[in-house]
């Protein structure tokens, strides 16, 4: 015997259209493919032995972009803390890019980088977190400590060169009841690194009109676009003592003036002739005051960049390369 009665409608025990319906309505919105990021700032080129992966920095600075060809491939946070940084720097040594490329490139020691990369290639998984977190990793060091240390730096170093480690590391032990470890004032009395934009002149000689005073770097904020810091290049130069105010009024307004280099690629900047001016961004501009009262810039200008006529590439030319400026008597 049927329960249920001719003509009546049966109950439905699924309703998989309606479920389905449902659970479309309250699951969040996930886009199929995620938006390919526009290519920024050229950290990593290509050459003859790296003739595909490209990494770019994104026009905020916060995130870095890898590219295999004209492909997007990847995007990782530009945080040397994150374990996708440090992941994506063990894959690029194992892809068999140069490692002084990638450490003066990504400002990480050579070692640190090979270390991840034999991490990855290894397949153990406890290895490779304890790769990833770090020499330091158990060291108690917190910002609290961090900032303790670098407000007593400068008193210490005032009071006498020799042994302000020893001092430092033991007032932080007494304050903090923590063992700060060997190696640790390396954290607690380096100076912050900073990103900015950084123009110089170039002289062609030594008796040029720009005098020694003129040559200390220009800081510009890093979220500039080159085509701002050009503009700024152009009104810096004009208005130089290369010119008469005659001849800056008349030539200030000119984006393309006869018999003067210009050139924008992104990384680097060139505006003149013979003495010029030249702009690049940095990511690692330091700051400090020495025990004389001289200040010391210090900076690693970036490799620059040429296109390949035949093949459209963008190719690396020279190396990225340690600055110093001291001013002060």
């Amino acid at each position: 015997m049927s329960i249920v009665e001719d003509g009546a409608d049966a109950p439905e025990l699924f309703a998989p259209d309606s479920l389905s319906t449902a659970s479309a309505a309250s699951a969040p919105k996930v886009s199929e493919e995620p938006p390919e990021p526009l290519r920024g700032q050229s950290l990593l080129g290509v050459d003859k032995r790296n003739p595909c992966i490209s990494v770019y920095e994104d026009a905020t600075g916060q995130r870095l972009l890898v590219y295999y060809g004209l492909e997007f491939f990847e995007s990782v946070k530009n945080d040397r803390e994150d374990p996708a940084y440090k992941l994506l720097l063990g894959r690029l040594y194992n892809a068999r890019i140069n490692l002084s490329v990638l450490s003066q490139t990504f400002a990480v020691d050579p070692k640190t980088i090979r270390r991840w990369g034999k991490a990855l290639l290894q397949g153990d998984a406890v290895e490779l977190i304890r790769v990833l977190e770090g020499r330091g990793a158990g060291r108690k060091r917190t910002p609290g400590v961090e900032k303790f240390a670098r407000l007593r730096w400068p008193s210490l170093v005032a009071e006498g060169s020799y042994g302000a480690v020893g001092r430092l590391l033991q007032e932080i032990e007494s304050v903090f009841e923590v063992t700060a470890g060997l190696g640790a004032e390396r954290f607690y009395t380096r100076e912050p690194m900073a990103r900015a934009w950084i123009v110089q002149w170039r002289r062609h000689r030594v008796d040029s009109p720009i005098r020694d005073c003129d040559l200390r770097p220009h800081i510009l904020p890093w979220r500039w676009s080159s085509e701002r810091v050009l503009d700024y290049m152009r009104c810096v130069f004009w208005n130089s003592a290369l010119w008469t105010p005659f001849e800056s009024l008349n030539r200030v307004n000119e984006r393309e003036p006869l018999g003067i280099l210009v050139q924008n690629n992104g990384t680097w900047l060139l505006y003149g002739d013979a003495t010029c001016l030249i702009a690049y961004p940095v990511k690692d501009l330091r700051i400090t005051r020495t025990v004389l009262g001289k200040i010391v810039m210090e900076w690693t200008t970036p490799a620059n960049i040429a296109v390949d006529r035949e093949s459209g590439r963008l190719l690396r030319v020279g190396k990225p390369a340690a600055e110093r400026y001291e001013l002060g008597d």
